[in-house]
C-alpha cells in the first residue's frame, strides 16, 4: 500500500482506504477498482492523494510516511505550536493541517538523523 498522488495514479489501481473530500465527504470505498470516471471524480473535489495497492517499485509520494516517526512527532508538535486554535474537529481545519505538515515534511525526506 502507498499514499500516492492523484496525477500519478492509473485506471486499474486499487484503492485501500476509502476516499473523502477535505471536507469528509465520501466519495467511494477502499476496494475500488479506479477507472477514467474516479480519477475524473478525484480532480473535480481536489482530492491531492489516495492509498492504493501500488504496483511493486512504485514509491509514495506521502512524504509524512517517508520520515522517521519521531521526526513527524516533532514536526507535528511545532507546527500545531504555530497554529493559534486548530479545530480537530473540523475536517477542512485537518485537511489545512495536514498539507502545511506535508509542506514542512518535504524537505525532510531521505535526510538522515544524527
Amino acid at each position: 500500500m502507498a499514499r500516492v498522488n492523484c496525477n500519478a495514479l492509473k485506471v486499474g489501481m486499487m484503492v485501500t482506504a476509502d476516499v473523502c473530500n477535505a471536507e469528509g465527504m465520501f466519495l467511494f470505498p477502499a476496494g475500488t477498482q479506479l477507472t477514467d470516471r474516479h480519477l475524473t471524480i478525484l480532480g473535480s473535489w481536489g482530492v491531492l492523494d489516495v492509498d492504493v495497492d501500488a504496483p511493486e517499485g512504485m514509491t509514495t509520494t506521502d512524504p509524512l510516511v517517508q520520515i522517521a516517526p519521531e521526526e513527524l512527532s516533532r514536526l507535528t508538535g511545532d507546527l500545531k505550536a504555530r497554529f493559534l486554535s486548530l479545530d480537530e474537529g473540523d475536517p477542512v481545519a485537518m485537511e489545512v493541517f495536514r498539507v502545511m505538515l506535508k509542506r514542512e515534511a518535504g524537505p525532510m525526506v531521505g535526510r538522515k538523523t544524527a
